[in-house]
């Protein structure tokens, strides 16, 4: 749990007659720089040689005082509840202390690297982690954890090759075995002095060793510094200055509320337990300690919206679709050009199709066809000019034309199965001695 510095607000608002319960801790300037943390059903402000331990049962607290060396500053450290043992781990890196009998012990074999400003520090598997942080212009993209045994710090080695990017002064959420990062800054890869935004959000599976990118969010608190946050129930409450954000990354939501009253006052880290909100708020110079219902804490509904975008598969589905449109023009386009020949005589260059059918025809014969179709109505001489044979009469050479027609009609009647002829034959309209043929309009034909 990250410690947290009190600071002064220059609005107040009087809630303290209308909260449910509200323990005075003291002097609001004596706690300036102490820092907070939970247990049980116990709440810890520590200072620099003494500790209040508050009881939520009862809300009574005692002072307790502990021994700590000179150079050890307590407001430099957040502190961590491991299997019920205190520990203070330095804010910047690598210093680490164990609460022992009430005498602060320094007892790890690192040193103060400050590489790992606003890291986020957790427990897991009884182990003290911290991801991230930010030191000489650069942040950092790994776990680390603490090495009891070694009594030093080691690296969380990922399975997968994809990590995301460095990141600091984020909110963290430990589900299980899957840690989940969201609203953190970066510093800008191509200049090292400007921070940005990282408006992705990522999970890392203790269980399997892997970073995942669930996407990209335009949630953002847009503070460069610490909020109150209250992480209750697999969710994060974050106080903001005009409403309260509840992140579900389970579900992928934010659900939006205007702040009740009692939280306009908050100004601290605050707690959850059993139900019930924690949170420090001052009174003139005092300092005290409310306990607030959920109902309490959030006033009207604002809204719901989705945490994050999973760009990937946007792009993903984008280019299914756009495959898919692809495939059914294709699809078309096959079935126009099979629904064009369905149901027309096809003129191929040995013969005739039609649907499965098919003729062989002689080449005067596909001659002739191919006359009849490109034309409406074609003159008895051209057709006879493609059958003539020279050292045949002229009568001859028509009956081996009439012959001609006769036979294309028959092969075309026994091929569609109708009874008529399809090739029709009629007296010019401006000499009734020449003799036009044509196809019957209500048959198509085509040339492959």
């Amino acid at each position: 749990m990250k410690k947290c510095t009190f600071i002064i607000l220059l609005l107040f608002v009087p809630v303290l007659n209308l909260l449910s319960q509200d323990l005075l801790i003291g002097r609001f300037d004596d706690y300036k720089n102490s820092i907070t943390n939970i247990n049980n059903n116990f709440i810890y402000v520590f200072k620099q040689n003494y500790y209040k331990k508050i009881n939520l049962e009862n809300f009574k607290f005692d002072s307790i005082p502990f021994y700590s060396k000179k150079d050890f500053k307590i407001s430099e450290y957040s502190t961590l509840f491991v299997n019920s043992t205190l520990y203070f781990i330095h804010e910047q890196g690598g210093l680490v202390y164990e609460n022992r009998n009430d005498s602060i012990i320094r007892i790890d074999n690192s040193y103060n690297h400050k590489l790992q400003n606003d890291s986020n520090i957790f427990s897991y598997n009884s182990k003290i982690h911290r991801y991230g942080g930010y030191g000489f212009w650069s942040a950092r993209n790994f776990i680390t954890y603490y090495n009891f045994s070694l009594n030093q710090w080691e690296l969380e080695v990922p399975l997968n090759s994809m990590t995301p990017e460095g990141s600091f002064l984020g909110n963290d959420i430990l589900i299980g075995n899957d840690l989940y990062i969201i609203n953190s800054f970066m510093v800008n890869p191509d200049k090292n002095l400007e921070i940005l935004v990282n408006k992705k959000l990522w999970n890392y599976n203790f269980k399997e060793k892997k970073w995942k990118m669930l996407g990209e969010t335009d949630f953002t608190t847009g503070k460069y510094t610490r909020i109150p946050t209250i992480k209750a129930d697999n969710k994060l409450f974050l106080i903001n200055e005009s409403n309260i954000s509840i992140i579900d990354v389970l579900n992928n939501k934010i659900e939006l509320y205007e702040k009740g009253l009692p939280s306009r006052n908050i100004f601290s880290q605050a707690f959850y337990n059993e139900k019930h909100f924690y949170f420090f708020h001052t009174d003139k110079d005092k300092l005290f300690l409310s306990q607030v219902e959920e109902s309490e804490l959030l006033g009207n509904f604002i809204g719901v919206k989705k945490l994050y975008t999973d760009k990937k598969k946007f792009k993903l589905y984008f280019f299914l679709i756009l495959g898919l449109v692809f495939l059914i023009l294709i699809l078309v386009k096959i079935s126009k050009y099979w629904l064009d020949r369905w149901g027309k005589i096809e003129v191929l260059e040995n013969g005739i199709r039609y649907k499965r059918k098919f003729v062989q025809l002689d080449n005067p014969t596909i001659k002739i066809l191919e006359l009849l179709i490109s034309s409406k109505k074609v003159n008895s001489s051209l057709i006879l000019g493609l059958v003539e044979k020279e050292h045949f009469s002229k009568a001859h050479n028509e009956r081996l034309k009439l012959q001609k027609i006769n036979e294309i009609n028959f092969k075309l009647k026994t091929l569609i199965e109708v009874d008529y002829d399809i090739i029709i034959a009629s007296k010019s309209p401006f000499d009734k001695r020449n003799i036009e043929y044509a196809i019957k309009k209500s048959y198509h034909f085509f040339k492959k």
